[in-house]
């Protein structure tokens, strides 16, 4: 039996324990100064397909913040301010705690995909042995755990910035149509998650292509 498998129930069972100590923290803190304001931004899209309260970050994240709230049948209450408009989406229907964890569940999707990529690359460029320990390592370390309950843009910045990496060291090894689709739509994904991710990808790019053509290429 393939060994592969067996590695891939293990990083995944590594992800479960770690989401299942995420949760109870949903309703243990209170929300950061900054949740209300992501989750109006993307309630504001969800709801009326604008997108006005502020332009300095990029929807993906927020939506995904606002979705769970919004499939619970919440809408904007029409305030001007998105502090005040995330507060009450927040306080909606006397369930603070509740709106609340479905605000932060939003986060899940990405903490999801960034260990999925860390078994890819390690399993593909180490081994299956360096994969699991890699998920493990990643799953237990406290600002990830952090970014990873909470309805904020930096844990989707962190899962789609090392996604693109992944999928730039793919195509420079190979590149063809199929894998510029893939690098394409983790870039896409980048910088709808958070505009920082660009320099990120620049200077990590930089480095990857660098090592690459002096030390692996062969000439």
């Amino acid at each position: 039996m393939s060994r592969t498998p067996i590695a891939a129930a293990g990083a995944l069972v590594l992800a479960a324990l770690a989401i299942a100590r995420l949760v109870p923290v949903y309703r243990a803190l209170s929300q950061t100064y900054d949740e209300p304001f992501h989750i109006a931004s993307g309630m504001e899209w969800l709801s009326r397909g604008r997108y006005t309260y502020e332009a300095q970050h990029p929807p993906l994240a927020r939506v995904a913040d606002a979705s769970g709230v919004y499939v619970a049948g919440i809408r904007l209450h029409g305030r001007e301010s998105a502090w005040d408009e995330g507060n009450d989406i927040l306080a909606s229907r006397g369930e603070y705690w509740r709106n609340l964890t479905l605000a932060r569940l939003g986060a899940l999707p990405f903490f999801v995909l960034a260990c999925a990529v860390i078994f890819l690359w390690a399993r593909r460029w180490f081994s299956l042995g360096a994969a699991a320990w890699g998920v493990l390592l990643f799953s237990v370390v406290q600002p990830v755990l952090a970014s990873a309950s909470q309805a904020t843009t930096d844990m989707a910045c962190a899962a789609t910035v090392v996604f693109a990496l992944y999928e730039l060291v793919r195509w420079v090894e190979r590149p063809n149509w199929r894998r510029s689709a893939w690098l394409g739509g983790a870039v896409a994904l980048a910088v709808l998650s958070k505009f920082s991710s660009l320099p990120f990808l620049g200077a990590c790019a930089l480095a990857a292509l660098a090592y690459f053509f002096l030390f692996l290429r062969e000439w």
